[in-house]
């Protein structure tokens, strides 16, 4: 009766060595992409300095956006991030998977969590863009704004202030 209880147990066990054999001689052939499917999954760190900060007063807060068709749209970002400002510049440190991004930031210096503006819709707080385009009437489009993340990246972007 033993006999025939081991049995089955080294059966599975047999079983689960062909397929780990299997599966070992299939990625050392490059038949199982194992390897690829790591890097999918990995992350790379984003470090962001905003510079030109005015005071340490409130927070500078961060839009990190993947889709133009959110792109500085409430509540479209991939991930929104607070910290504290700083006179002269802070650093954010993100992690995100290989792709595509914009970032819009600005300085909540009174902490109301929203970008003030003025009569005629003009910032009065500091506010700035990745890639630092230049700036007419309109806000970027998310292709000026984009950079690409493949591996650890590091970005500097300047706030820029239109009322003193």
């Amino acid at each position: 009766m033993q006999k025939n209880d081991r049995e089955p147990i080294s059966n599975q066990i047999n079983t689960m060595l062909k397929h780990l054999n299997l599966v070992l001689c299939l990625m050392l052939s490059g038949l199982f992409p194992a390897s690829v499917a790591a890097q999918n999954d990995a992350n790379f760190t984003l470090t962001v300095t905003v510079e030109n900060i005015a005071s340490d007063r409130g927070h500078i807060a961060f839009g990190i956006f993947d889709d133009a068709k959110g792109f500085l749209q409430e509540g479209k970002e991939l991930q929104g991030e607070r910290v504290q400002a700083e006179k002269g510049s802070v650093k954010l440190l993100v992690s995100l998977p290989p792709g595509r991004y914009a970032i819009a930031c600005y300085h909540d210096e009174n902490d109301n969590l929203k970008l003030d503006t003025g009569l005629l819709g003009v910032p009065v707080e500091g506010f700035c863009f990745s890639n630092n385009p230049n700036l007419s009437v309109r806000p970027p489009s998310f292709d000026e704004a984009m950079f690409e993340v493949k591996e650890n990246t590091q970005t500097e972007i300047k706030l820029r202030y239109l009322m003193p």
